[in-house]
């Protein structure tokens, strides 16, 4: 019933999926509607690369842009996690309070460090004017 959803066809993963798992029969010619999760990665997708755009002309060092991208796309990610139906791919049970895919583990951990190493890094630098530690290039 959600406005988005999709179909997919026969002989794709998630018709193979539903009708292992008894969602559909093997004679239906398309999948249960689901919600289109590779649309939500690229509009996501696409938020995170403006952003990123922005951040690029104010950036404070070198790979500041990179860290905030390992910060940015593991949290979309596991969002889009949230809204995927492939049970298969199994859930982790987390010191007995959730359950997370492995990719939203592993996003977990990515983000993690990402912000410890920007924190590092601008305590390190003291968050300076912007570019305050880029080379300018030299002029010709």
């Amino acid at each position: 019933s959600f406005p988005l959803g999709v179909q997919f066809p026969a002989g794709s993963l998630i018709y193979s999926s539903m009708v292992r798992n008894g969602l559909i029969g093997p004679s239906a010619e398309w999948t249960l509607h689901v919600h289109p999760v590779q649309l939500y990665d690229a509009v996501g997708e696409l938020c995170i690369f403006l952003l990123l755009s922005f951040i690029r002309t104010r950036k404070r060092f070198h790979g500041h842009v990179f860290l905030v991208f390992m910060f940015l796309y593991p949290l979309w990610r596991s969002t889009v996690e949230t809204f995927r139906g492939d049970k298969e791919r199994g859930l982790v049970d987390v010191f007995g309070l959730v359950k997370l895919s492995t990719s939203q583990i592993i996003s977990i951990l990515v983000a993690t460090a990402a912000v410890s190493i920007l924190f590092a890094l601008r305590r390190r630098i003291g968050g300076g004017a912007p570019d305050a530690d880029v080379p300018k290039p030299a002029s010709a």
